[in-house]
């Protein structure tokens, strides 16, 4: 760091931003970033390159110090993630959010996961990423194995836990089709933890780690391998190439694979969340690409309708979402596509998407009451269509979101949807705090022991 080497030489915004741009992700060299940027006088101009736009970010976060500044920051602009690295983690800028892993939020988490991936590795960090890795939903687990994965290439203890983990879930390197036989025993936990691990093995390999820490692992094998029929473990392939596509070597041939193994796809199966996860990196490399071409048309597609029962609704909810991702995307082709196609669910999309929610509260109860009561009584839900039953709920859980309703008790919500008439287990609580576990709960009671994994 040779522009920051004498504490008495004048440190300016365009010298720190060469430096942070040439950072090789050694700590000697983010403790020589800290320092500058601590020193940095206000420029009075905003930077003019993304560098200068990361250090102006890390300044403001020591002036008022405030590590937030540092995530709202990337969430604003995602360039700067990786270049905000080596201020993650400074005591200087301490009490970190991440350092009390089991009481932060799934919301918090996600601002942190993507910043940890260069960050300089601590105690607090090895834990958390660990902790998110292994305990969270899917919306945290995937940006926590990357993070795992890429953290582990420089970190011994890191990598350590990375090769047995890898060895526990598998034990002859990877095989031909996964998942196999050849798991050591463990059952639904051993295959749990498999799919974590394989896509943080692929961030490993992609960001250059030592591939003797992986016996048996390599990104031809991984490449190779098509689609399994489980969807949980095709989900986990996926999110293995998207970690190959930040790689500089692994990029080109996993971007490749995409659109054969979108092709291998079930119907009825989603991996939608990964799929908006790999549209977002191959922004950044091919936007015309055919793999693009090929996860838009999958996510577009209503393929909800064809689903069995119960994944309908998670297949509906996360279309949806889609939708929504579309919006925000400014992709008005591709939701007009979406908006042709929705069918039974076009009062869904409407509702979610289209910003089509009464505008005041006793609309929304018009259109709520009735639909609790459907989702509350075991005759009327058994006695409504299947493709009906999914926009129902779908329905039900966007009018749950109207701001106006979200502070009104629950429990008396739903005895006026019922004529008085109590629901078992029915919650208490507001709206906000406990409407969406109920209605989890009331779907359970029909379709028990199968989670949604959309939301």
């Amino acid at each position: 760091m040779t522009e920051l080497a004498s504490q008495t030489d004048e440190v300016t915004l365009e010298g720190l931003a060469r430096e942070l741009e040439r950072w090789d992700d050694e700590p000697a060299g983010a403790l020589a970033l800290r320092a500058g940027v601590r020193r940095l006088a206000d420029p009075r101009r905003p930077g003019a390159t993304v560098a200068e736009t990361a250090i102006l970010a890390a300044r403001r976060a020591y002036r008022d110090g405030d590590p937030q500044r540092l995530s709202r920051a990337a969430t604003r602009d995602p360039r700067l993630t990786e270049l905000l690295g080596p201020f993650v983690g400074d005591p200087e800028l301490g009490p970190w959010p991440f350092a009390d892993a089991l009481r932060l939020s799934d919301e918090n988490a996600a601002l942190w996961l993507p910043l940890l991936r260069r960050a300089v590795p601590d105690k607090a960090i090895r834990t958390f990423v660990q902790v998110m890795l292994r305990t969270r939903r899917r919306n945290i687990w995937m940006p926590a194995a990357e993070a795992f994965g890429a953290q582990a290439v420089r970190d011994g203890e890191l990598r350590e836990a990375l090769s047995e983990a890898f060895r526990r879930c598998f034990p002859g390197g990877l095989p031909e089709e996964w998942p196999c036989g050849q798991m050591v025993d463990g059952g639904e936990e051993a295959l749990r933890l498999a799919r974590r691990i394989l896509p943080a093995a692929c961030a490993y390999a992609a960001r250059g780690g030592d591939l003797s820490a992986l016996p048996g692992y390599s990104v031809d094998k991984l490449l190779a391998l098509s689609l399994p029929g489980d969807a949980a473990c095709a989900a986990a392939l996926l999110l293995g190439l998207d970690a190959l596509l930040g790689g500089e070597h692994t990029r080109a041939p996993a971007l490749a694979m995409i659109p054969r193994r979108i092709a291998e796809l079930p119907p009825d199966d989603w991996a939608d969340a990964v799929l908006r996860r790999m549209a977002e990196r191959i922004d950044h490399i091919d936007a015309g690409s055919e793999a693009m071409q090929a996860i838009l048309t999958r996510l577009c597609a209503p393929v909800w309708r064809d689903g069995r029962e119960f994944r309908r609704l998670d297949g509906l909810w996360s279309w949806l979402e889609t939708a929504r991702w579309l919006v925000e995307r400014k992709d008005t082709t591709a939701l007009e596509r979406m908006r042709a196609a929705a069918g039974a669910a076009a009062t869904a999309f409407a509702f979610r998407v289209s910003g089509g929610l009464p505008g005041d509260a006793e609309r929304a109860l018009e259109e709520l009451l009735p639909r609790l009561r459907c989702l509350a009584d075991d005759v009327l839900y058994d006695t409504t269509p299947a493709v009906r039953r999914a926009a129902l709920c779908a329905e039900t859980l966007a009018l749950l979101e109207h701001p106006e309703l979200g502070a009104l008790p629950w429990s008396k919500l739903v005895l006026r949807a019922t004529d008085g008439k109590r629901p078992a287990d029915l919650l208490e609580g507001k709206v906000t705090e406990v409407a969406r576990a109920q209605v989890l709960l009331w779907l359970d009671r029909h379709h028990p022991g199968v989670a949604p994994a959309a939301w």
